[in-house]
């Protein structure tokens, strides 16, 4: 597995692994241990520290995949076209696909059934992860209703490329109607890593955008709830720790989806 630099604060591509003794660890719940250049050392050859701590197996650094960090989409693009070996995109600020190729597994994994045939909604604010859920209705084929107040609407090119595909995906300012008849709910933090806003007014514009238990009843009866984590006020505690709520194998399901993408671009995918 290569690791390299980290694409997402303090860590990207994870490996779930015992005791790794660093309060990095647990800053996110659902990442039990950050792999990044500085960490590395832990779980590579020749020493391989994390033994002792019961770690068992090895990485392989390589330099046939890179792994960036990028602020801008202009200096993602950049990278895109001057480099000759797999760049992949772990998080971008306008786009998140590893975090989506991974939930749609999940919702398959979890429903037994195509993600085609299914009703997904959206509660929260238009950010990297519902772009990158919007694309994926569209190369997925699925019913995708979106609940966030009119101001955080997804932006107009994002709208003009959807259109662009005769497709059209359900936007509403009431998470009641975003949720109805939902096999699926996605939510994400109101307020990202590096939102430049106004925390009070941004939180206060969201309040009746809650997953909450009573708006849960308004999807259907066996729906599931996911959230990419970490997460905020944006679910209450009841939602978040019930049976509905499949958090925790979403997380895990990361680990797995990501280990498939160097194989497809190590050409290994079976």
């Amino acid at each position: 597995m290569c690791i390299r630099d980290s694409l997402k604060p303090k860590g990207i591509f994870y490996a779930l692994t015992p005791g790794y003794p660093d309060q990095a660890a647990f800053v996110d719940a659902n990442h039990v241990n950050f792999i990044t250049s500085k960490t590395h050392k832990y779980f590579t050859l020749p020493k391989l520290r994390a033994k002792a701590y019961g770690f068992k197996g090895s990485f392989k650094l390589s330099s046939r995949v890179k792994w960036i960090k990028v602020t801008n989409e202009l200096e993602k693009n950049s990278f895109k076209k001057f480099l000759k070996i797999p760049v992949i995109n772990g998080l971008s600020p306008s786009s998140h696909p590893t975090q989506v190729l991974s939930d749609i597994f999940t919702v398959e994994e979890i429903k037994k059934r195509p993600i085609s045939k299914m009703n997904i909604a959206w509660v929260g604010d238009s950010n990297n992860v519902l772009n990158s859920l919007i694309a994926a209705s569209i190369k997925f084929n699925f019913q995708l209703s979106i609940g966030c107040p009119k101001k955080y609407f997804p932006n107009k090119p994002v709208l003009d490329w959807v259109k662009s595909f005769n497709n059209k995906i359900n936007i509403f300012d009431n998470a009641a109607k975003a949720v109805f008849k939902a096999d699926v709910i996605f939510s994400d933090k109101v307020i990202s890593l590096n939102d430049k806003v106004n925390r009070k007014k941004k939180l206060n514009d969201f309040k009746n955008f809650k997953i909450t238990k009573k708006l849960m009843e308004k999807a259907k009866s066996d729906c599931i709830f996911l959230h990419c984590l970490p997460r905020g006020s944006e679910v209450e505690e009841e939602v978040f720790f019930s049976k509905q709520s499949k958090v925790w194998q979403q997380a895990l399901n990361r680990v797995h989806v990501q280990k498939s993408i160097l194989l497809y671009c190590f050409g290994k995918l079976r």
